[in-house]
């Protein structure tokens, strides 16, 4: 055939260098050319519907995780091709109410996988510099057999009886919260006054950032029922150092999820990280095992006067110093973070969302009936507490859950993993090793399950008033996801956002200032990236009795 054109003159080690170069692109090419035909037409996930694109790359799906738009994304699938979507070669999203049960159940089918549960997909950033206490596992990422031996370490601190014990503690933050909350705004509208402040909005004076004090609040609450002691964000009016870490941290597990999509990225990867952020998660953890030991130490000590999470976990020790009945130490570490985040992190999210979208024009006549309810219900702050709230304000109630149903803090695809074997999800076959979840965001939003499903309607939620929302199918519904794994400390989260929304909207009058009509289109990153939510509260003036 000869030389090309573009090479000839070249010399004969310059053309054999060319060709070595161009062999191993040619083979790339066609192992490409092979796998997106193979993915296409004969991958076991083949005949499952969903974009071009996503059948025949992980391209698509690595792409919308790094950019934070899965959440969204996936919604638009979903109303495009149905109950489950092939997003990727290998992975399948369910917005269907029998696939919650036939991924996140036991499984109760006859044969060696009964009463099994689907594997639990790991979320890690990749590289050994980020495999804290291996082969410890936190109760998130151990397998089934192990999960229920976390489980039952952990239950006790929330039992029903516990979480009651725990009022004390969340009432005195709610009323910290609420006594910054004024003094900030007023520090604030002062600054407003003389010039050095712009903005407006009612009430004059500019706003505060209601996200951020949120955060602090949840924080605090979550590290004083962990940690024994909290990290006085409220107080100082600013992020501890260990909180700060904790939302690039986040990004950085989402980002993982990509990274794995490719075999062997992840230790690639783990060789460029900068050594700053190494040291970041090292300290972020040693900061863990520093306040887990010393909540440990009073407990042998001094058994605390403040009921919390580990009054509960610590009493059978047994052994070693730091080891429970049924936890290691290191486990104890692991679950101490996780506890700390997850109660915090979610939370806070739905409180934003309560404001934001009942600050939303078409929404104000619910904003309304909500402060008549429990300006009505309660004569006083001390009146006001999560037991009482249960009884006696059932609008609260279903104003959060229809808040968690249009935001739900959990809005990503929590994955699983088909056994071998495989699995019926949805009455139809997927085979073993096929990664499966449920999109909430999707399915909470689906005319398929909802009337009028973009609609903020909290009437859909109080039984006797559903009217035109009584076909709507509230069985899909479960934001705190389903079977063994599901959240642990849902009755605690639910209690804590009755009792800061109720104290908010009968303390103050809460206004969102203008220009955040879209501030609940965010990203996601394991948990959505939220900005600044800015308001003017203004503090109630009630006549002496």
């Amino acid at each position: 055939m000869g030389i090309p054109p573009a090479m000839q003159g070249l010399s004969p080690a310059c053309v054999t260098a060319v060709g070595l170069f161009l062999i191993p692109l040619s083979l790339l090419f066609l192992f490409l050319i092979t796998l997106t035909l193979y993915n296409l037409h004969l991958h076991p996930l083949h005949t499952y519907p969903g974009p071009l694109t996503h059948r025949a790359s992980s391209l698509p799906y690595i792409i919308h995780t790094l950019l934070g738009t899965t959440v969204q994304h996936y919604a638009h699938l979903h109303s495009q091709y149905g109950p489950v979507v092939r997003i990727a070669p290998n992975q399948l999203s369910y917005i269907s109410v029998s696939a919650w049960k036939d991924i996140y159940g036991v499984r109760e089918s006859s044969g060696r996988e009964a009463g099994k549960e689907m594997i639990k997909e790991e979320l890690v950033f990749p590289g050994d510099d980020f495999e804290f206490f291996a082969p410890a596992k936190p109760m998130i990422s151990c397998d089934a057999v192990n999960h229920s031996r976390h489980r039952r370490a952990v239950a006790s601190a929330f039992s029903e009886r516990a979480v009651r014990s725990y009022e004390r503690v969340v009432s005195g933050m709610t009323g910290l919260l609420m006594r910054r909350l004024e003094g900030e705004q007023g520090r604030v509208d002062s600054l407003a006054h003389q010039g050095l402040l712009g903005g407006g909005g009612k009430g004059g004076g500019g706003g505060i950032d209601i996200m951020d004090w949120f955060h602090f609040v949840m924080f605090d609450i979550t590290s004083a029922l962990v940690f024994g002691r909290s990290f006085r964000n409220l107080e100082k009016g600013r992020y501890h150092q260990w909180v700060a870490r904790v939302f690039p941290g986040m990004k950085l597990v989402a980002w993982s999820l990509a990274i794995a999509e490719v075999p062997g990225l992840g230790r690639f990867v783990s060789w460029f990280l900068p050594r700053k952020m190494v040291s970041e998660a090292r300290r972020h953890m040693q900061s863990i095992i520093d306040m887990t030991e010393a909540r440990n130490r009073a407990q042998l000590l001094n058994p605390p006067h403040q009921v919390d999470f580990m009054s509960y976990i610590l009493p059978p020790l047994q052994g070693e110093k730091g080891t429970t009945a049924h936890l290691s130490e290191e486990e104890l570490y692991l679950n101490a973070q996780l506890l700390c985040i997850a109660g915090s992190e979610t939370t806070a999210s739905l409180l934003a969302g309560a404001v934001y979208f009942l600050s939303l024009k078409e929404n104000i006549r619910y904003r309304d009936r909500l402060i008549a309810e429990v300006r009505g219900q309660f004569a006083n702050a001390e009146d006001i507490t999560p037991t009482n709230l249960a009884l006696r304000a059932p609008f609260l109630g279903a104003v959060l859950t229809e808040c968690l149903r249009l935001y739900p803090p959990g809005a990503i695809n929590m994955p699983r993993r088909v056994p071998v074997g495989g699995a019926m999800i949805a009455g139809n076959y997927v085979p073993g090793g096929s990664v499966v979840g449920i999109a909430q965001f999707a399915a909470y939003r689906s005319a398929t399950h909802w009337i009028d499903p973009l609609a903020f309607a909290p009437e859909r939620w109080l039984e006797g008033e559903e009217g035109r929302y009584a076909a709507d199918r509230r069985e899909v519904f479960k934001p705190f996801s389903h079977g063994p794994r599901n959240c642990v400390g849902q009755s605690l989260a639910v209690a804590e956002c009755r009792l800061i929304v109720a104290r908010l909207f009968w303390e103050f009058d809460v206004h969102v200032l203008p220009g955040q009509e879209g501030w609940a289109r965010q990203k996601t990153f394991l948990s959505w990236e939220k900005p600044p939510l800015m308001v003017h509260v203004r503090k109630l003036v009630r006549e002496r009795p």
